[in-house]
């Protein structure tokens, strides 16, 4: 665990890089809202960093930090020079000192504000934030250090993490070190095989990786590190979110954070388990815009009202890069925010044509009419884009076999976000929080208030059963997810949030009763009488949903830390006959001698999955294939697939080896990795005669790496 304090400073790098550009831009604009601008900022930042990989390789700009930081602060200026502007023409000049003010009006007192949250507004006094001032930050920093706390022991930032996911992405990230090419694009050119076939994939986490990198050498210290950080970005989105959908709940924020450790499913176990990487990112910045669009709605409605029409436009119109940064890190953000938000909308159409069919005003009945038809218009729209053929197939036509087979368990499944692992513990935890979730929806349909955080997490529940069992439409919606329901449980994370604080602020009036009737218990009973006094003063500084969400916390993080450990151990040291393991230590020491024993210019042939993926970034050394996948325009990389073995007989292979300059060869035993073994799928890499035209140069467990001079020019 010593070892993770020697990443601090790379943290602090990643931090400033992930939230610092998209602040500026916030504060150029005016943003008001301390709260809201540092939750929205990493969306904002994703934005930039995606579009500029983009248009950098289009104009052949090479991506890296004196251009990037060049890029930002373009916006920065752009944005300042804009708003000045447009304020200047109206009558308002600003200047540094006015720049983040609440505007008078012309009687000289601040203008009015929708006090929706928006970042925009003034953060203003919440009874959802209630507490000292320096309460939300130790709350944040303090929930962020206990999500970390089982991770931190048996890991480090220089250890690479072993599955096909992972070694995809610190290849990514090494490769745009080396080419400067950064384009979601075509910035993978060349993992695939020897063609240079490219294929679209959202780059924003391996730029924002190599922004810190200062060599090939540090992608896998920063990606790691990386790994770390975003939590803290989900957690100051649920701090925005509750403050912005449960603010007139005292202390519900404090509550909040606590329940996050009773959802382990995002962000710690997805992060740990499956390394989707980019796809955590992404929905770890969902919280903060679901609840930026919320707030610019309310500020909409408000500016409406008061008849400024174009400003109400501009205010929905600012959500759309915070959106787009989120669908330019992961394009499942576009159903993670889209699902749930249009699902909304669409029962307030229904809701909205109900009680209009119930006037007796001919004209109003007309109106809930045609409310109708534009909601089925809304169903056949989405029906027509998920199932019809065209470009979009590639992602909804992924389509597995599912049954209905045991249905109850995928429908408690859902019900609890199960992921499996923990033991009984972990068990109980999902178990009481599916309780919750159901307390806390009934909560809101008794109240009349926060019905929308029902529908919102209502609406995922079908789609985790469709990733489980054939369900029309849905199952086909779910392609977008991979149709692995664990991501679209850890979707349905933030809603069950808000439902879980919903269901246990509701007890405090019943926790107020029993206080009054002194039966509290007394600090002496439970700390020694030296520490009484202290204790007793802090307990009554901190609020008593604080003191419940700090509970929450404590309980949550025991009681799911085995399962994170195990997925720890998983990802960091697999044991021999684990479906992750793809290089053994010894294996690995070889990787790093490697660097210093081949020239720069080695070209290496070998099973990706056994180990020569690894190369890239542990060795700086580029093999024929960076990832399990392989272009199917690739004839020479196929033929090698199939028929290495073979080039002692058969001239082609040399003469393929010879046209690309593949002088070596990664040898391994054939092993069994996400149930089919190695040598089944790429035959001609196994069993190859290395008895004869072939030097070894190097040796690790059960991995050998060969100098071919066999092809030699002459022999």
């Amino acid at each position: 665990m010593s070892s993770w304090i020697s990443a601090l400073p790379i943290l602090a790098a990643l931090a400033v890089v992930t939230f610092g550009p998209g602040l500026l831009i916030l504060l150029a604009a005016g943003a008001r809202s301390r709260l809201a601008a540092l939750a929205c900022a990493p969306s904002l930042t994703f934005a930039l960093l995606g579009s500029a990989g983009v248009i950098f390789e289009a104009v052949g700009v090479r991506w890296h930090l004196p251009t990037v930081i060049a890029w930002m602060l373009a916006w920065a200026l752009l944005v300042v020079a804009g708003r000045w502007s447009i304020l200047a023409l109206r009558g308002r000049r600003l200047t540094l000192h006015t720049w983040t003010r609440v505007p008078l009006d012309p009687s000289g007192v601040p203008e009015g504000w929708s006090g929706g949250g928006a970042p925009g507004e003034p953060t203003g006094s919440v009874p959802a934030l209630a507490g000292p001032r320096w309460l939300p930050a130790t709350a944040l920093l303090t929930t962020w250090l206990a999500m970390l706390a089982p991770v931190l022991p048996g890991s480090g930032p220089t250890v690479p993490i072993q599955s096909a996911d992972s070694i995809y992405h610190y290849n990514q990230a090494w490769l745009i070190e080396l080419t400067g090419n950064a384009s979601m694009l075509n910035g993978n050119a060349g993992m695939f095989g020897m063609d240079g076939t490219s294929s679209f994939y959202p780059m924003v986490w391996h730029e924002i990786a190599t922004l810190v990198s200062l060599g090939w050498d540090d992608v896998v210290p920063v990606t790691n590190t990386m790994i770390l950080l975003v939590p803290l970005v989900y957690l100051v989105g649920v701090l925005y979110l509750v403050r912005v959908v449960l603010e007139e709940i005292r202390g519900a924020a404090w509550v909040a954070l606590g329940a996050c450790a009773f959802i382990p499913i995002f962000p710690m176990r997805l992060l740990m388990d499956t390394a989707v990487w980019p796809y955590a990112l992404a929905l770890a910045g969902c919280p903060a815009v679901a609840a930026w669009a919320v707030a610019q709605v309310r500020r909409c409605r408000w500016l409406w009202t008061r008849r400024r029409r174009l400003r109400a436009a501009t205010s929905v119109l600012a959500i759309v890069p915070a959106a787009g940064g989120l669908l330019l890190t992961h394009p499942a953000a576009l159903v993670i925010i889209g699902w749930p938000l249009a699902a909304l909308a669409w029962t307030g159409l229904l809701l909205a044509a109900w009680r209009l069919s119930r006037s007796e005003d001919r004209h109003d009945r007309l109106l809930a009419a045609a409310l109708v038809a534009v909601a089925v218009a809304v169903v056949l729209v989405v029906v027509a884009v998920v199932t019809l053929p065209g470009p979009l197939q590639t992602h909804f036509g992924r389509r597995p076999t599912r049954t209905w087979t045991h249905a109850w368990k995928k429908v408690v499944s859902a019900l609890v976000l199960f992921y499996g692992g923990g033991g009984w513990t972990m068990r109980a935890t999902q178990v009481a929080m599916g309780a919750a979730c159901l307390a806390g929806a009934a909560v809101a349909m008794v109240r009349h208030r926060h019905r929308g955080v029902v529908v919102a997490w209502v609406a995922c529940l079908p789609l985790i059963v469709s990733a489980m069992a054939p369900v029309p439409v849905l199952s086909a919606l779910t392609g977008v997810f991979y149709n692995n329901p664990h991501r679209i449980k850890a979707m349905t994370a933030a809603p069950a949030v808000l439902l879980v604080t919903l269901a246990l602020t509701s007890l405090a009036p019943v926790v107020d009763r029993v206080r009054r009737r002194g039966l509290r218990l007394r600090s002496d009973m439970l700390v020694p009488w030296r520490l009484a006094g202290p204790v007793q003063r802090f307990t009554e500084t901190l609020p008593l949903p604080a003191r419940a969400g700090a509970v929450l916390l404590l309980a949550g993080t025991l009681a799911t830390a085995p399962a994170l450990r195990h997925d720890v151990v998983g990802a960091f040291s697999p044991y021999n006959g684990h479906q992750r393991l793809v290089a053994s230590p010894h294996e690995l020491d070889m990787m790093r001698r490697l660097a210093l024993l081949l020239p720069d210019d080695a070209y290496v042939v070998g099973d990706p999955v056994a180990g020569t993926a690894m190369l890239p970034f542990m060795a700086d050394v580029r093999p024929v294939w960076m990832f399990a996948g392989q272009a199917e325009s690739d004839a020479d990389g196929l033929y090698l697939r199939a028929h290495l073995r073979d080039l002692h007989e058969d001239p082609h292979v040399c003469g393929i080896l010879r046209e690309h300059g593949i002088r070596y060869f990664y040898e391994d035993s054939s092993q069994f990795f996400n149930g089919v073994w190695l040598a089944t799928l790429r035959p001609g890499l196994y069993d190859v005669d290395t008895s004869t035209g072939f030097r070894l140069l190097d040796a690790g467990g059960t991995a050998r790496v060969w100098e071919i001079t066999l092809c030699d020019t002459g022999a």
